[in-house]
Formats: C-alpha cells, sequence, structure tokens
C-alpha cells in the first residue's frame, strides 16, 4: 500500500477540499506515494505547492499538477481550473480531489546537476580535510621527531662537552672548584695543583673569535677560552717586566696587530693593559697537543722542548705569532677529544715581553743562533735591562724569545 503523506491545510475560509497528489511515473525520485493535503474553496493551488516541493525536496518551480490529463494553472482555485469539487457529503465520507504532479525535466536536470556539483564539492572539502588532517599529522610527527632528535642531539652534545671539560681538566688544567677542594685536602699525598682554569663568559670567548678572525685567523666553529690562573707564573712574569721597565727610554719601540686590535674593546678589558713603552704585546701561540697545553699552563714555556714540534730556523727559544692564522698553522690538523670534538685546535693568547727586538729577514746560522740566545738571556742568563735584545722578530712573521721569564700564558683557547 502506498504511504501516504500529510501536507498540512492551506487557506483561511471555508470549506476546506481535501486533496490527494499522485506521483506520475518518473515524477521523482524523492515522491515517496501519496500526498494528503486540505485547500480552502477559494485558495489557488499554490498555496499547496511549497509543501509539496519541500516535501519532495525539490525547487518550487519544479512541479506541475494535472487532472484529467490537463495541465491545471497553480494561481486558478479548483472551480477555475474546472475541477468537479466533491459534494459536502462526499467530503465527509473522505472522498478526495485526484491530482496528479510531476517534475520539470529542465527543473529537475539543475537540480540533479547542481546535488551532483554540491556532492562533488563536499567530497572534495572532505578529501582536502583529510588531507590537511594527514599533512597536519605528517607535520607534528616531523615535528616531534625532530625535536626529539633535537633533543637527542643536544643531550649528546652536553655529554660530549662534559667530556671535553672534563679531558681539558685532566691534561690542561683543573677548575676553580677542584683546585681549591685539592689545596684544602689535608691529605698530604695528594698533589697541590699550582694553577686553575677559569671559563671566560660568552661574550668575552666571542670578542676573542672576533680578534682571532682580525688578527688574520678563520674560525667559525664553538670556542672555549679559559684565562690560566697561576699566581707563580705571573709574578716571575711582572718581576722580569719591571725589570724591563727600568731601561724603557732605551727601548725602540714597536707595534703589534693583535695587541692594537684587542684596546678598547670592553669584553677583552680583563686581559689588563700591555705596556707599549716596552714593547709589551699580546701574541698567539699554536700547540698540537693538549699534554703541550698542559705544561705550557703548569710550568711556564720549557726550553727542554724548544725546537721539538718545528724546528728553530728563527733562533733558538719560544715562537710566537701577531698573526693567529700562523699560530693556528702551527697547531696541526685539530686533536680528537670526543667523537663530536675530533678536530679541536689549541692556541693560546700570551703577553710576550719583546722589549729591544732584532727583526731578521734571512734565518740565521747555528752560530748566529747561539750568539742571539746569549744575546736575548743576557749576563748571567738574566733576563731584563742589561739584555742587548730581548727577542727576534723572523722574516716579518714570527717572534722568538729565549727566556720563559718574559712570557706569561694568559689565555688558553680550544677551537672546534
Amino acid at each position: 500500500m502506498a504511504e501516504e503523506v500529510p501536507l498540512g491545510s492551506f487557506g483561511e475560509s471555508e470549506p476546506r477540499i481535501g486533496l490527494c497528489f499522485t506521483p506520475v511515473d518518473g515524477a521523482s525520485a524523492a515522491a515517496k506515494g501519496k500526498y494528503l493535503a486540505d485547500l480552502s474553496k477559494a485558495a489557488a493551488l499554490s498555496l499547496a505547492i511549497p509543501a509539496l516541493t519541500e516535501a519532495l525536496c525539490v525547487p518550487g518551480n519544479a512541479v506541475t499538477l494535472m487532472h484529467d490529463g490537463r495541465t491545471l494553472d497553480l494561481e486558478k482555485t479548483l472551480s477555475e481550473n474546472e475541477i468537479t469539487i466533491p459534494g459536502a457529503r462526499a467530503r465527509r465520507e473522505g472522498e478526495k480531489v485526484q491530482l496528479c504532479f510531476d517534475t520539470h525535466f529542465v527543473v529537475m536536470k539543475e537540480v540533479e546537476e547542481e546535488a551532483q556539483r554540491k556532492k562533488e564539492a563536499e567530497e572534495a572539502e572532505h578529501k582536502r580535510k583529510v588531507r590537511l588532517e594527514l599533512e597536519q599529522q605528517m607535520k607534528e610527527k616531523k615535528m616531534r621527531e625532530e625535536a626529539e632528535r633535537e633533543q637527542e642531539k643536544t643531550k649528546k652534545m652536553k655529554n660530549a662537552n662534559e667530556l671535553f671539560e672534563e679531558q681539558i681538566m685532566q691534561h690542561v688544567g683543573l677548575n676553580r672548584e677542584r683546585f681549591d677542594r685539592l689545596l684544602a685536602d689535608p691529605d698530604p699525598d695528594v698533589k697541590k695543583p699550582r694553577h686553575f682554569l677559569e671559563r671566560l663568559r660568552p661574550e668575552q670567548e666571542q670578542a676573542l673569535q672576533s680578534l682571532i678572525v682580525s688578527s688574520g685567523g678563520q674560525h667559525s666553529g664553538q670556542v672555549w677560552a679559559f684565562q690560566v690562573q697561576h699566581q707563580d707564573q705571573r709574578d716571575r712574569y711582572e718581576r722580569a717586566k719591571q725589570l724591563l721597565q727600568h731601561d724603557a727610554a732605551n727601548i725602540p719601540k714597536k707595534s703589534s696587530t693583535t695587541t692594537s686590535h684587542l684596546m678598547g674593546k670592553r669584553e677583552l678589558d680583563f686581559l689588563g693593559g700591555f705596556d707599549k713603552s716596552i714593547n709589551e704585546f699580546a701574541l698567539w701561540h699554536g700547540t698540537s697537543r693538549l699534554e703541550g697545553a698542559g705544561g705550557i699552563c703548569a710550568n711556564g714555556f720549557d726550553i727542554a722542548y724548544v725546537g721539538s714540534a718545528v724546528g728553530t730556523a728563527w733562533g733558538h727559544g719560544f715562537y710566537f705569532a701577531d698573526s693567529s692564522a700562523t699560530a693556528l698553522g702551527y697547531s696541526g690538523g685539530g686533536l680528537r677529544v670526543t667523537d663530536l670534538h675530533s678536530r679541536v685546535r689549541v692556541i693560546f693568547l700570551c703577553r710576550v715581553l719583546c722589549g729591544r727586538v732584532n727583526e731578521l729577514s734571512a734565518a740565521p746560522t747555528q752560530e748566529q743562533k747561539e750568539e742571539l740566545t746569549a744575546k736575548c738571556l743576557g749576563p748571567g742568563g738574566v733576563f731584563g735591562a742589561k739584555s742587548e735584545v730581548h727577542s727576534i722578530y723572523g722574516g716579518r712573521f714570527c717572534y722568538v724569545c729565549a727566556h720563559n721569564h718574559q712570557i706569561y700564558p694568559q689565555v688558553v683557547m680550544f677551537l672546534s
């Protein structure tokens, strides 16, 4: 039995005529059966159309009504459309006016096309949302993985840095905390250290890196810089400085690129001033071994090791450079300290009392080297005002000093 769908009552005046709307074949796929309505006898058929089209889910202009094969004028009443209206008794017994409806092909085609477009748009939007959701999920996953990798990298770097600093303390110098602890240890068998390393602040390390570059070197990686604190070494250096200052009036004045570049830089104020009257310079010294750096920090420059690494072409003594590039060249290809610090170069920034400088354009003979060493050491091997010369400037690239009292290794740097 066909489903009957009530549409409601339309029009204000009595009497009301029962209507039964039946679809013709192929009228609408949405039609469920018969559609029932009550319409005022004086009302136009169009009053019932909105409810019918809404039930059918079609546009308001898509429906055509018919009776006995005739198309009806929706703006007219039943009587005006020459439809016989059942009498009062028949209406009470439920008789209804039978009307057929059809849907316009063109309109319904447009409806179907619009529905198809809407469906396609919805599907496209759904796919877009799914794609965006997947992209977001992938993005979040990638971010999580990158964060995890970064955390792991940071953890490895932290562990490597801790191991690196431990290697520095083991081979080059302790930090202040360990230094103080060992000094305070009452055990007579505990070896008491004589120096410690004080890590510089990041802005000071950055200033030293800039100084390396301005002095001719190249480095863009990480810098660990430590100020060497060795009271005995510093005291003997200051005594040698005082001896040299007694003869400052007789010392021809020279200049140093590195020394002039660091003057006036607030971050490098910790280095202190340099006495131009005695050619006190800030000069570079490179070494290729951690143990070598440790020996310099602990005991100063040792004449026993002179020439062991690079020879003594310009004289028998300790070699320094005003160019950081030259000193870096003598630091070798880099040390492997940890897996993440596999090409570490070691360079010192030293205070050097150059005093009277003997400039050489050609490398001296062995006999000349011995004579120059004697002149630098002075009478009785005591460095000071009585020395004929205090340093050699060879080939316009290196300074050679014969006495370790005229040198203080103020800063040691590790470049990775």
